[in-house]
């Protein structure tokens, strides 16, 4: 699951957004620059931090590995970090695909399910 943001506004704004993020995204053990180019155009336009949670036990102490949809929807019904529940960060990321028209088969399972888990219609 993933978002692109564009932060403008001067440094300080790009401060502010990074301490954000820094702080969100703090479960993440890897970030890498990677760049970022246009599906119309195809030119890059920028570089992009890509917070990255890899299947290192050791340095990424909630990594699930393979899983059952079902097992992983009860680690997201359970789990919350320092911005909030899980479950409503998933919420959020299947109604933003939705709303730009694509739509994920595998985030929309993983929703249902976790709703399931969380006894929500």
């Amino acid at each position: 699951m993933s978002a692109a943001y564009c932060v403008r506004g001067g440094p300080e704004k790009e401060k502010l957004a990074m301490e954000y993020l820094e702080r969100r995204e703090c479960e993440y053990d890897s970030k890498t620059l990677v760049e970022f180019y246009t599906f119309k155009n195809k030119f890059c336009i920028s570089l992009l931090l890509i917070f990255t949670s890899t299947p290192d036990k050791v340095s990424n102490k909630y990594y699930l590995g393979p899983a059952p949809l079902e097992e992983m929807a009860m680690q997201i019904a359970t789990a919350s970090g320092p911005r909030g529940n899980n479950w409503e960060y998933l919420f959020k990321l299947e109604k933003a695909m939705h709303d730009i028209e694509h739509e994920e088969n595998f985030v929309i399972e993983l929703a249902n399910e976790v709703r399931k888990q969380l006894d929500l219609p």
